[in-house]
């Protein structure tokens, strides 16, 4: 029985690759619109594509494909988390019990803006 033994036989960028902690450092602080991501997000995503792949595979494959999976994964999420915050807003604001107790907290005798009403007024 013949045993092939593996060896750095191509360049350097198909034969090692990027860890966890390059990963998570290529996406250190990533905006969307100028807005930075929660590491939550981001260390999910990241994450994920580890898992489902056992890896991230080469540097040259992270180049290629890896880091824009990833930027796609991150903006999908970051998308449908504001949509749902967007949905509990509306929802909140909807609420006419909610907002009495918003105005009650805000304007009542020593509430939290009844200073700046009175002396602005």
């Amino acid at each position: 029985m013949i045993y092939k033994i593996f060896t750095m036989s191509g360049p350097w960028y198909e034969c090692s690759g990027p860890s966890l902690k390059d990963a998570n450092e290529a996406f250190n602080n990533y905006e969307i619109n100028g807005v930075v991501v929660s590491n939550v997000i981001v260390k999910k995503c990241i994450q994920d594509e580890y898992d489902k792949h056992g890896g991230f595979g080469s540097w040259r494959g992270w180049a290629t494909f890896g880091k824009s999976r990833i930027s796609k994964d991150i903006v999908e999420k970051y998308n449908s988390r504001q949509k749902r915050l967007d949905d509990l807003r509306n929802c909140l604001v909807d609420s006419s019990i909610f907002m009495n107790y918003v105005y009650d907290r805000l304007y009542r005798p020593g509430g939290l803006r009844s200073n700046d009403v009175k002396y602005n007024s």
